[in-house]
C-alpha cells in the first residue's frame, strides 16, 4: 500500500524502499517508458541528495527507483523531491515529483478473508479479482483523517508541542505511521473498505446496496472515532511508548465526505 503510482509516496526510513512514479502525457494518455530513464533526488533545502542516476526499473508507464534510505543521508521529512527525467525513446518528459521520508510505514493488516469471513454473500457481487483496490481508497482516507486530526492537535505541520505539555520540545509530524498503532484502526477499516465496495457497486435510487454503502460508512467513522478517542500517541517521537503517552483523544473534529 505504500508505494503505489500516482499516490502520494512515503518512503520508510532505513530500509530498502521503492519511489515509483507513472508518467502521464498532458493529454491524459499513458507514456510507454523505453530507453535511458533517470531520477535526482533533492531535500527539502533542495541540496542534491542523490546524482543522476538510472531508474531501478521500468513497467509500461512506471518508473521505480529502489535503494537504502538511510538516515545520514534522508532526514525524514516532508517536501523531499524526485526530478524525473523519462523518456519513451523519442520524446523527454521533465517530471517533479515531492514525497516524504517516515520513520515507519502506516500498514493495514486486513485482508480479504477478514471481510468475507464475516460477509460472504458479497463475493457474488464483487467484479473485481478481490477486495484489494477497496481496502486500499479505505486506508487511504483513514490516513488522511489521521493527518488532518493530528494537524488539528499540534497546529502547523512542523510546529513544536507547546512547553506547557510535559515540557516536551519535539517536532511533531502528521504521518499517521510516525505515531499510530495500525492495528487499532482495523475494524474501522473493515467497515470502511465494505462502505466503498457498496458505494461502487450501487446503482442509485436508493438501491441496497447504496444503503448498505450509507450503513457500513457511518459505521465506519463511528469507530473511527472511537479508535481516535484513546490511542497510546508516541508523541516525543522516541520510538517508546511511555505511560504518559497513553489515553490520547485525536476524535476532535468533524468527518465529511
Amino acid at each position: 500500500m505504500n508505494s503505489q503510482a500516482g499516490r502520494r509516496q512515503f518512503i520508510e526510513q532505513d530500509t530498502t524502499d521503492a519511489l515509483v512514479f507513472r508518467c502521464i502525457d498532458d493529454d491524459q494518455t499513458e507514456v510507454t517508458l523505453a530507453g535511458a530513464n533517470t531520477v535526482v533526488i533533492y531535500s527539502r533545502s533542495g541540496s542534491e541528495l542523490v546524482a543522476s542516476v538510472a531508474v531501478t526499473s521500468i513497467s509500461g508507464s512506471v518508473a521505480t527507483y529502489s535503494r537504502s534510505w538511510s538516515n545520514a543521508t534522508f532526514q525524514r521529512d516532508h517536501g523531499l523531491r524526485a526530478e524525473w527525467t523519462l523518456t519513451d525513446g523519442a520524446t523527454t518528459f521533465l517530471r517533479k515529483q515531492y514525497f516524504s521520508v517516515v520513520r515507519r510505514a502506516f500498514r493495514s493488516q486486513l485482508t480479504d478473508a477478514d471481510i468475507t469471513a464475516l460477509h460472504p454473500y458479497i463475493t457474488d457481487q464483487n467484479q473485481q479479482a478481490n477486495l484489494s483496490v477497496y481496502r486500499l481508497e479505505a486506508w487511504e482516507e483513514i490516513q488522511r483523517i489521521l493527518s488532518a486530526r493530528i494537524t488539528k492537535r499540534y497546529p502547523g505541520r512542523h510546529g513544536n508541542v507547546r512547553a506547557n505539555e510535559d515540557s516536551i520540545d519535539r517536532r511533531i509530524d502528521d504521518y499517521p505511521g510516525n505515531f499510530f498503532q495500525p492495528e487499532d484502526f482495523r475494524q474501522a477499516h473493515l467497515l470502511l473498505t465494505l462502505g466503498w465496495f457498496f458505494e461502487h457497486n450501487a446503482f442509485g435510487n436508493l438501491d441496497q446496496n447504496q444503503l448498505r454503502a450509507e450503513k457500513f460508512r457511518d459505521r465506519g467513522l463511528a469507530d473511527l472515532n472511537l479508535a481516535a478517542s484513546d490511542v497510546q500517541f508516541d508523541r516525543d517521537d522516541d520510538e517508546l511508548m511511555d505511560v504518559r503517552e497513553e489515553n490520547f483523544s485525536f476524535n476532535g473534529i468533524a468527518i465529511e465526505r
